[in-house]
């Protein structure tokens, strides 16, 4: 069965008239690579859900401190929101 990555056609969910999850997500971060219909579609989420872009956000922040963690360091928090 031939795939995209083979030269194959794409599949209709990932057509550029359909919303992505990723690039909702990184309109939610405030990032560039996104399009309408990924901006109307996070419209209708934060309606919804008005918190998920700060949650979008703390995901981030976690994922990034989780990679500045070394391999072995346990300090049992990583993502833990930290005082300011």
């Amino acid at each position: 069965m031939a795939s995209a990555l083979d030269g194959g056609p794409i599949p209709d969910s990932a057509g550029p008239y359909r919303p992505s999850p990723a690039r909702v997500y990184d309109f939610f971060l405030g990032g560039t690579d996104n399009r309408v219909v990924d901006r109307l579609a996070a419209v209708g989420v934060r309606e919804a859900a008005p918190s998920i872009p700060q949650a979008a956000s703390a995901v981030t922040t976690c994922v990034r401190r989780v990679g500045d963690t070394p391999v072995g360091v346990r300090d049992g928090g990583a993502c833990r929101p930290q005082s300011r």
